[in-house]
């Protein structure tokens, strides 16, 4: 049996096969190799499928057993070429598309870098274009070790860096050491745990250090919650001496916050006309063929769409499609109604009160008024909310209780 590709590139026709001795027919086929598919029918006319290369073995058949055959469709390659045979243009596009495609495969058109959070993803390409790693660069001039090894050496807080190529993608995965010396000295250094903001402490879990406040009482901005410093006594309850550690703990504080908003009543409208302008243009590279780059002129919007096809996630190619719009405008000048204004108001305080929330910070009390004038739209008021507020403040005086001399009693 012929695969589906096999039987499309050598050609398969559909046959009508008629004849009053047609098992005969169908076994004498059986026993010289002739394979039929899709074979339909009953009596003396059945339709089914045959290759061009046992097509061309069936007439001893047809005349032994008296059976007519008839082609009723072509199909596959050798037809079709035989079908378009005078049409020139559309072969050399096919060619030159696939010479494009297979020149395209062999450079690099995609430099995707992933894993990098202290050294950013345009201070790395740039030193790859240093290097001569640039999109377009051919395959066979880059070597990934030497890239791996190159970006190891020039970022200092890079620990492993892995660089392949994948189709025409060249990808550049790292792992990076992000705390650096520095950062860990200052991390273990003592410190206290200050107040963010001033309000009544209604939570406070202490993991490590002493605390000085307790929960319900006030706290000012920079007053010390949970001090870093630990006394160390001995049986008589006389400090001996002083421990300094890195204050740890969740302290919530409820306080309260000044909330002000403000927006004009009058604001311009864009008036967009039905009709809209569209082009077309194809790209290679910096290479355009059609309309060029669009300007948006006055009083016009300019909405640009790129298509590329990618036969695969790992084969890209410089070559896009560009569809261009331009549709005019007029700016009317409109004012805001009284229910208007208070829904938008009300819209712009919750993106706020969401954002406090994504933070982990909850609304005790919302007492934010919104009042209307000629000219604005004025929110105002309080928020009393509940969050951590405390701060690391590092220690930077270090002192230890004077010594006692120990008397002998007479």
């Amino acid at each position: 049996m012929q695969s589906r590709l096999e039987s499309f590139l050598r050609g398969y026709l559909l046959l009508s096969v008629r004849g009053t001795a047609l098992q005969r027919f169908l076994q004498m086929c059986a026993f010289h190799g002739l394979t039929f598919w899709k074979l339909s029918g009953s009596g003396e006319q059945y339709q089914t499928y045959l290759s061009v290369r046992d097509f061309r073995r069936l007439a001893p058949i047809c005349r032994k057993t008296r059976t007519r055959v008839h082609i009723l469709e072509k199909h596959g390659l050798p037809f079709f070429l035989a079908k378009n045979r005078k049409r020139k243009a559309f072969f050399l596009g096919f060619l030159l598309c696939a010479g494009l495609l297979y020149g395209f495969s062999g450079h690099i058109w995609q430099i995707q870098i992933t894993g990098n959070y202290t050294n950013s993803t345009p201070a790395i390409r740039d030193f790859l274009g240093q290097q001569d790693v640039v999109w377009g660069v051919a395959k066979k001039k880059l070597n990934c070790a030497r890239i791996s090894a190159s970006i190891r050496e020039e970022f200092s807080t890079v620990t492993w860096v892995s660089a392949k190529i994948d189709g025409t993608k060249l990808k550049i995965t790292i792992k990076e050491n992000s705390i650096s010396e520095e950062t860990k000295s200052a991390g273990e250094a003592p410190s206290d745990l200050v107040a963010e903001h001033s309000g009544k402490i209604v939570s406070m879990v202490t993991r490590q250090g002493t605390p000085v406040k307790k929960v319900g009482e006030l706290c000012r901005t920079g007053e010390v919650l949970v001090s870093g410093k630990i006394e160390i006594k001995n049986d008589s309850q006389e400090v001996v001496r002083n421990e300094y550690v890195k204050a740890d703990a969740d302290v919530i504080v409820e306080y309260r916050l000044q909330y002000r908003d403000s927006f004009p009543m009058k604001y311009e409208q864009r008036i967009y006309e039905e009709k809209e302008r569209v082009s077309y243009a194809l790209g290679i590279g910096g290479w355009r063929i059609g309309s060029a780059v669009p300007v948006a002129e006055k009083n016009q919007d300019v909405v640009r769409e790129q298509f590329i096809w990618e036969p695969s996630r790992e084969f890209t190619h410089p070559v896009f499609f560009e569809k261009q719009r331009k549709r005019n405008f007029q700016t009317v000048s409109r004012t805001y109604s009284k229910e208007e204004a208070k829904e938008k108001a009300k819209v712009r305080l919750e993106a706020v009160l969401e954002n406090f929330l994504e933070k982990g910070v909850e609304i005790s009390q919302n007492n934010v008024k919104i009042t209307l004038n000629q000219n604005s739209c004025v929110s105002e008021g309080i928020l009393v909310v509940q969050g951590e507020a405390g701060t690391e403040r590092l220690i930077t005086e270090q002192t230890q209780p004077e010594e006692r001399e120990l008397l002998d009693e007479q």
